[in-house]
């Protein structure tokens, strides 16, 4: 290979030249199946509430509102953990961060299998929520940390479509498992189907975990914490991997370190209280202004999208299986939504009562439908996704998200008139589909809306926000399904039309970015950032666009 720069006005070469040099091959897709494998298991641990929830009604005896806190406990737990797994990942390193986490998060999956009670059953779920953060986040920044920057936008929607299959995975999974009436008792536990169904999370877990482990630290961290020696032998691994030549022949010799290396160093090994001091610095200037007003038109706008993403999306299949219960037994009959809701409701007690802890898999608990219908909705909701993703170009960020958002509002409300399993899953679809396209037209828009020297906290605080958006939408649906059916679903549906209202106040770029370039050199990079911010992520896209984004925020200090 030919090489026209080995070093860089002498001091060794950049990250971009010695990942170029290295060359780009079979190493880089062995990192985007360990990354992207990482970033399916977050996504499967990530929905698999949704298609749980009837059989853990049923062990546990719980009402709507102990759903609702399952739920919460989850997402509550991401937004505790924003913040910490990136400053643990700048301090000890991303791949040992990825390793630790995931066996962790297989403890949480075993313990959570085996669970006895509501209470150790919520806890779990809890830590398995700030566990999951870590690959939800730093996949992301682990994977783009081996590639070159003309591949990495690329890479990144490439990798969006892992957390698509997982949620297109995880019902049909649900439909074939779930449903089973049987159960074997183990250890004092009576394992049931819905038990066998989250045990299986611990396949691809494990995996990912080993596939992490063999892979080496990112050469990109290593560079920027001053470790020219390792970052020299990873660049090495990578190049004789991809080219089939001996390591020795890699023809760059030196790498261009931080000013000061120790200091680095020191940044990046074990001072992990020195980096959460950065990271609280560095946040204070999200709320001052003239900052404060986008960072707190931000984080409402994607508080009220993760209200409505997962306030839907987790009681999509419990809603689905209330509907088609009712319509097989009560054939011929056509009944509204909020009818079957009611009806569902009024009997819950009487059937906890009658049926006890029995068999959660038996069907007269889940209908099995109910799971083949929400793997269909996602299906149809990745196709239209596809569809405005490519079109972002062409009608602009606050433009898409504004539209989207609205019409996911207005067409919600067609849900109260659906009498009917197919008319729900119809709106089902428009509806899901609608939201998702206005969570990515917010993640591109977010994406610069921050200064540069703040945009990586600026991205995990609204990320936050979402995680928060996304409990307090868990808890209402609860709630407040166990008194009514038309404040809760109301409250969905205006939360939609009221982010897109807000979307339309969202601001563009940056204006002092742009004033440290000149107009002409400022127009290009827009434009080339425009295209490079329109990232294919489905499901729980927070995560996705906040480790995008840390890339660069995370070495702007050190290369």
């Amino acid at each position: 290979m030919k090489v026209t720069s080995g070093r860089c006005k002498g001091d060794g070469a950049r990250f971009s030249e010695a990942v170029e040099a290295a060359g780009h091959g079979k190493f880089q897709y062995l990192a985007f199946i360990t990354a992207g494998l990482v970033y399916f298991t977050s996504g499967m641990e990530s929905g698999i509430n949704a298609y749980i929830l009837p059989s853990v009604k049923c062990a546990f005896q719980l009402s709507d509102s102990q759903m609702g806190i399952l739920n919460a406990l989850f997402l509550g737990g991401g937004a505790l953990a924003a913040h910490l797994w990136g400053a643990l990942s700048d301090a000890y390193g991303r791949r040992l961060v990825l390793v630790c986490t995931a066996l962790l998060d297989a403890v949480c999956i075993v313990a959570s299998t085996f669970a006895t009670s509501y209470s150790l059953f919520a806890v779990l779920r809890l830590f398995a929520g700030m566990l999951n953060m870590a690959p939800a986040g730093l996949s992301f920044l682990y994977l783009g940390e081996f590639i070159g920057d003309k591949r990495r936008s690329s890479y990144a929607q490439a990798m969006g479509t892992m957390w698509i299959a997982s949620w297109i995975l995880l019902p049909g999974l649900a439909w074939v498992i779930i449903p089973q009436p049987w159960s074997v008792d183990v250890l004092g536990v009576r394992l049931e189907s819905w038990r066998l169904f989250m045990g299986l999370l611990l396949v691809p877990n494990l995996v990912a975990a080993s596939l992490a482990f063999y892979m080496p630290e990112t050469p990109k961290y290593l560079q920027a914490a001053g470790r020219e020696d390792d970052a020299l032998r990873v660049y090495r691994r990578i190049y004789a991997t991809n080219t089939g030549d001996h390591p020795d022949n890699y023809p760059i010799k030196r790498l261009r370190l931080p000013v000061a290396a120790a200091a680095a160093s020191s940044a990046h090994g074990k001072d992990v209280l020195h980096v959460l001091a950065r990271t609280v610095r560095l946040s204070s200037e999200l709320i001052r202004p003239p900052v404060l007003y986008r960072t707190a038109l931000c984080c409402v706008i994607y508080f009220c999208s993760m209200f409505v993403m997962y306030g839907f999306g987790y009681w999509l299949p419990e809603l689905l299986s209330r509907f088609q219960m009712h319509s097989n037994a009560h054939p011929g009959e056509r009944h509204y939504v909020c009818d079957v809701i009611l009806a569902a409701e009024t009997g819950s007690n009487s059937t906890l009562e009658l049926g006890g802890n029995t068999n959660c898999g038996d069907s007269s608990v889940v209908d099995p439908s109910a799971f083949l219908n929400t793997a269909i909705v996602n299906c149809a909701s990745m196709g239209i996704n596809l569809i405005s993703t490519v079109s972002t170009g062409y009608v602009g960020r606050r433009t898409l998200s504004a539209a989207a958002n609205l019409m996911a509002g207005l067409v919600g409300f067609g849900l109260f008139w659906a009498s009917a399993t197919m008319e729900v899953v119809a709106v089902a679809i428009f509806f899901n589909a609608m939201a998702e396209t206005g969570c990515i037209g917010i993640n591109t828009m977010v994406v610069d809306i921050f200064p540069s020297r703040v945009s990586g906290v600026g991205v995990a605080s609204v990320m936050l926000s979402g995680r928060l958006g996304g409990s307090v939408g868990n808890l209402a649906m609860g709630y407040l399904l166990e008194h009514s059916c038309v404040l809760p679903l109301t409250l969905l549906f205006g939360t939609a039309i009221v982010c897109g209202v807000l979307c339309c106040l969202a601001h563009r770029r940056y204006a002092e970015d742009d004033d440290k370039v000149p107009a002409a050199q400022g127009e290009q990079t827009m434009a080339n950032k425009t295209k490079e911010d329109v990232v294919v992520v489905l499901k729980a896209p927070a995560q996705t666009q906040a480790a995008v984004q840390e890339l660069p925020a995370l070495q702007a200090n050190h290369i």
